[in-house]
């Protein structure tokens, strides 16, 4: 009896195995997930149109043919573009590589830049870098236009409902507040796109107090860059299992021919790929869409111009 029940229990064990062999050689891979970013850079509270007049090539002065004048940019026509997009993909995350406000137009410095920040509400934008211009008013006001509220000094304006502050997240990883020994912001977020978890990070300018008015960022301590990147992107992967990774940085380079390219020639591209010997994909000064290209295994990669380079 015992031999039977025992040559019983191999059969089933067999039958166990050769079922999860089965099931594990018919179970396909799951779909990859393209998701389309959509990220801007340097706004500086441009909410109205700008009137354009071209460089006259005779002369190398702006042309006085008024004819060849023209309006460019706005939040109208931002959202146009960004609008446009959307509906080519459902999977679609706005983000801005900082200074979204600041050396601003009237139209919005007049209000302290409380216009752009209800402009990208309106947007949808999902996060936003720190640069070096949003410290113009100084740290505190920039909590504020996350947070909301009356200006310190200037008040609510009369028949206009209180500022209630950016829908959007501002990141930053390597901003410190050191009255509490804590980061300005949030260093990372987590955002699941289609069924994939993708984390974002953010780093503002290491070099930010020496080309902003000292009192703006009296009382921060901004650190290395590539440490941040490098502390939370190593958090994704060991301890939450995230593979999909974008960073924002506010860290200029040169723009390419299309909206998809530019050149990977920015100090910490280069320091980032020293160190990590990774490809990257960086950020350029113009609105440009970036999509990725998201494996059921969640490993990411971007596909500018068919050429694909991963991030991190």
């Amino acid at each position: 009896m015992k031999k039977f029940l025992y040559v019983l229990g191999v059969i089933a064990l067999v039958a166990i195995l050769i079922s999860q062999s089965f099931s594990t050689a018919q179970a396909k891979p799951p779909d990859p997930v393209n998701v389309q970013i959509l990220a801007v850079n340097d706004f500086h509270g441009a909410v109205d149109t700008s009137l354009t007049k071209p460089t006259d090539p005779l002369t190398g002065k702006p042309t006085t043919d008024q004819t060849k004048w023209y309006y460019r940019g706005g939040a109208e026509y931002l959202a146009n573009f960004v609008d446009t997009a959307v509906a080519t993909n459902p999977n679609t995350v706005k983000v801005s590589a900082g200074d979204m406000i600041g050396a601003s137009p009237l139209l919005s410095a007049a209000f302290h830049d409380e216009p752009t920040i209800q402009a990208f509400n309106l947007l949808g934008f999902d996060y936003s870098a720190v640069g070096n211009h949003e410290f113009d008013e100084g740290w505190q006001e920039l909590l504020r236009m996350q947070n909301g509220g009356c200006h310190p000094v200037d008040g609510c304006y009369s028949g206009v409902p209180e500022f209630t502050g950016a829908n959007f997240e501002y990141l930053t990883a390597n901003v410190v507040r050191l009255d509490k020994d804590k980061l300005l912001f949030k260093a990372y977020s987590v955002k699941k796109i289609g069924g994939v978890k993708v984390g974002f990070i953010s780093v503002s300018l290491e070099s930010t107090p020496t080309i902003v008015v000292p009192s703006s960022v009296e009382g921060l301590e901004f650190t290395a860059e590539v440490a941040a990147i490098n502390q939370y992107a190593k958090m994704f992967k060991d301890e939450m299992g995230i593979q999909a990774i974008v960073v924002l940085l506010h860290n200029g380079s040169v723009a390419g021919p299309t909206i998809n390219s530019c050149k990977n020639n920015g100090s910490v591209l280069r320091q980032y790929r020293h160190e990590s010997r990774s490809r990257d994909r960086c950020p350029d000064h113009r609105p440009h869409a970036q999509r990725l290209q998201l494996p059921g295994s969640g490993q990411c990669e971007l596909r500018p111009d068919d050429r694909d380079r991963r991030w991190l």
